[in-house]
């Protein structure tokens, strides 16, 4: 306990007090203690990992409001929709963010187009979308330097347990309304 306290610039007493608050908020014990040492409980290694993530959340935090103090003025942000929240689009943005040397904070993904579209127009915000959906929403529309985004989506069809009907009736429309610029150039529309 002693280490953990001075790792956190805190003495041991401190640090016991908050682990015992802790403790009697949970109703459960974090931390077997003897003469020696503490030893985590079931229970507080269940807790580790969300406990490393708050940490971190924490640390990002203080990392925003150090950064918002010596800037001047609001930073603009880059909204994502829900529906580019997903990993091949979202982890590649991310290491663009991080080597263009944006904060966290500076993208950030909507709770809804809604949300996103009305950020936008309210500020200088950017909204990450497609070529069709900036000119539905009246927005300027540019490419992301060399970065490549495309979304993906899957049709699933149970009728008849044969999809290609669907996809020949409904593929260049649901493609339309997912704002691909050309539906036949990714494989949607009527097959060749």
């Amino acid at each position: 306990m002693g280490e953990g306290a001075a790792a956190a610039g805190m003495s041991q007493s401190v640090a016991s007090r908050r682990v015992a608050a802790l403790e009697e908020r949970f109703g459960e014990r974090l931390f077997e203690r003897t003469s020696r040492r503490a030893v985590l409980t079931p229970f507080g290694r269940d807790m580790l990992p969300a406990a490393r993530q708050l940490v971190q959340a924490a640390g990002v935090l203080l990392d925003e409001a150090e950064a918002v103090k010596h800037k001047p003025g609001p930073a603009r942000r880059v909204w994502i929709q829900p529906e580019d929240d997903v990993p091949h689009i979202r982890d590649p943005l991310t290491r663009l963010r991080d080597a263009v040397g944006l904060r966290p904070a500076q993208v950030l993904a909507a709770p809804d187009l809604t949300a996103a579209a009305a950020e936008v127009l309210c500020s200088g915000d950017l909204l990450l979308c497609s070529r069709a959906q900036a000119a539905e929403l009246a927005l300027a529309w540019h490419p992301i330097g060399e970065l490549t985004l495309r979304r993906g989506y899957a049709l699933t069809v149970v009728a008849d347990g044969n999809p290609l009907p669907m996809e020949v009736r409904l593929g260049e429309a649901i493609a339309r309304c997912l704002g691909v610029d050309d539906p036949a150039a990714t494989g949607g529309g009527k097959p060749a």
